[in-house]
């Protein structure tokens, strides 16, 4: 059955009154929370033609920020009509995009509007073969005038969809959207803090401008370590960030509506759910060490380890985790055959799964728990660590991080600007200079030791306090 018009008014409410773009769910929840982000894709000026790909896990502010910058097309006198969000969640068939897309343009021509249009698909990656139709449109000349934005929280087929669009992206740009970093945190939280710490921009990453940057930090270090707490906590999805700096207990709600995510997106893209949040549960039994997917297999029963690894790159896709791997410096590359480890995305999900495995009717409690627990705490530091390193990089689906495994363990070799940078997490009390021998051991002429509290340096291998380094990364 063909769309009809009021279908389409239903999704922008704005036609009918500008203002109404006040009113809408998201926007007032955004304007209501304390810690307001505005990411920097709403900043941007965008000319037509171009595509531009926003992807994201879930409830990290995708729509919110899609919303947000509809509200800055209106309030710069766009015309009201000249816009068009749609939620994709909604369809079922890549053919209803085609025909809600004709829809629009055909209300644009009874209309008698012209000039560029503001077009948004969210979550077009839950429509099957969503690309090919795409691809269609943008050959047919539909877009022409266009600005065109696709959002999706599956970032693996929505990275192949883009890919499958080569020389049709225009002046589009992708972005990426995940939990808010420390640093982000930091900008949120306490701007007179923030405007202390200089960005180290990537360009920028060496171990001796790493120590420099740092020692004049020094000083703050205990006032971010109370914030790195708080953190650890909360993770850095907007809606438990928002709670836990209400200075209140997180309501278990918040966490139920997070797990029924992660529940309704296994299920979408893995046929047995119970055996998806099973081997999720098996994952946080072993977060940081080494693993073999075969051994995941052998304590489930009746999978293979080929079942594990699809569903690995599944839970990668959907932004639950990523897996690690170690690096062969005979071959110079990762080997994917060997013991690898698995890093959730963000601790919020970690303490999800390890709640579903212990069966927590509190979790904000145990979680609190577990960040004031020494012998815990130091896996959670390393987590953190491990997925602000993996956002280094231009690709985040790169091979750009890994580990080294030989007689001795470094917990992560990460590979940027043609360097090799070994980065060991000793988030304890005590350190000493003993700590780099490991580096020089391995035959590293240089290192990083992400560190508690003790800021140290020795020929061309340094230790960081864990706030300080993070609070620096600008990513």
């Amino acid at each position: 059955m063909p769309i009809s018009q009021k279908e389409l008014a239903n999704q922008n409410p704005w036609w009918e009154n500008k203002a109404a773009i006040h009113d809408d769910f998201k926007i007032k929840e955004f304007e209501e929370s304390q810690l307001q982000y505005f990411h920097p894709l709403l900043s941007k000026k965008y000319k037509p033609f171009s595509l531009n790909i926003v992807r994201g896990p879930r409830q990290v502010g995708k729509s919110t920020s899609l919303k947000l910058l509809i509200r800055n097309l209106l309030a710069r006198g766009t015309n009201p009509y000249s816009i068009f969000f749609f939620d994709c969640e909604m369809l079922f068939t890549s053919l209803e995009i085609k025909e809600i897309i004709e829809a629009y343009f055909n209300f644009l021509s009874l209309m008698r509007i012209r000039g560029t249009t503001y077009i948004f698909l969210d979550e077009i990656t839950s429509v099957p073969d969503w690309s090919r139709i795409i691809k269609f449109l943008i050959d047919s000349g539909i877009f022409q005038k266009s600005v065109l934005f696709l959002s999706g929280s599956n970032a693996i087929d929505l990275k192949k969809g883009a890919d499958r669009l080569p020389g049709r992206r225009g002046s589009g740009t992708e972005w990426k959207m995940l939990p808010v970093s420390f640093r982000t945190f930091i900008q949120l939280t306490d701007k007179k803090l923030f405007e202390e710490i200089p960005p180290l921009p990537v360009t920028s990453f060496s171990v001796n401008e790493i120590y420099e940057a740092s020692v004049p930090l020094f000083p703050h270090n205990d006032k971010l370590a109370k914030l790195l707490n708080s953190y650890l906590v909360s993770g850095g999805f907007p809606k438990i960030l928002n709670a836990n700096l209400q200075n209140i207990q997180i309501p278990q709600e918040l966490y139920t509506n997070y797990l029924a995510w992660i529940r309704g997106d296994i299920a979408k893209h893995i046929k047995n759910e119970r055996r998806g949040l099973q081997i999720l549960t098996e994952l946080q039994s072993v977060m940081s060490s080494r693993i073999g997917w075969d051994n995941i297999a052998k304590k489930i029963g009746s999978v293979s380890h080929h079942t594990i690894e699809d569903n690995i790159a599944i839970f990668e896709g959907i932004f639950l985790g990523k897996p690690l791997y170690q690096f062969d410096f005979h071959k110079k590359q990762f080997s994917y055959r060997k013991a690898k480890k698995f890093y959730f995305l963000d601790n919020l999900i970690y303490f999800i799964i390890k709640g579903i495995h212990e069966k927590w009717n509190d979790i904000y409690r145990k979680s609190l728990e577990l960040v004031q627990d020494s012998s815990q705490c130091g896996k959670l530091v390393e987590q953190l660590v491990c997925n602000h390193l993996f956002r280094l990089p231009e690709d985040y689906f790169g091979d750009n991080l890994g580990f080294f495994s030989n007689k001795s363990e470094v917990d992560f070799l990460l590979l940027l600007n043609n360097e090799i940078y070994p980065i060991e997490v000793k988030y304890q009390q005590s350190f000493s200079e003993f700590d780099f021998m490991p580096f020089k051991k391995l035959g590293f002429p240089k290192g990083i030791v992400i560190t508690k509290s003790t800021l140290a340096k020795k020929d061309n291998y340094i230790a960081i306090p864990t706030p300080i380094f993070l609070s620096m990364l600008d990513i």
